[in-house]
């Protein structure tokens, strides 16, 4: 473990990738997180088109046993962060929230809700990720 270099010790993983979102619920790609114990989810919305006269995204983090994430549910940590990241009410603006893992399943995701009030066809900008630390074992140097 080099304290130099936290890269041996935290991995990046994005689980909603960029992408336009009118108003839906986009559930985000299943995260294998065997081997780490905490994480910090980060969503962002970046530009918004439509001129809608409200916009809000809620990020929230799910967790399940299944690859295929059939059977995700809404995952708080032991100190009682969670299910939510937090919501963004504005473009270019993001939320962060810090998790700790050891009470979740093997496998996770975030999930972003968009919605609007009013405009023309609005979207919304948005992508979600998640960094993952706390390695139960350190990788061999």
């Amino acid at each position: 473990m080099n304290k130099w270099n936290i890269d041996s010790e935290v991995i990046h993983k994005t689980s909603v990738d960029p992408q336009s979102s009118g108003a839906a619920t986009v559930n985000g790609t299943v995260i294998d997180r065997t081997g780490y114990l905490s994480m910090v989810g980060h969503g962002r919305v970046g530009a918004v088109s439509g001129s809608p006269s409200t916009t809000s995204v809620a990020f929230k983090v799910q967790h399940g046993a299944k690859s295929d994430g059939t059977d995700m549910a809404d995952f708080t940590d032991e100190q009682g962060n969670g299910p939510a990241i937090g919501t963004v009410t504005a473009a270019t603006t993001g939320v962060k929230q810090g998790f700790n893992l050891r009470g979740a399943k093997q496998y996770i995701r975030i999930v972003a809700t968009v919605s609007f009030t009013g405009g023309t066809s609005p979207a919304a900008l948005i992508y979600a990720n998640a960094l993952l630390g706390g390695v139960v074992e350190a990788p061999a140097a």
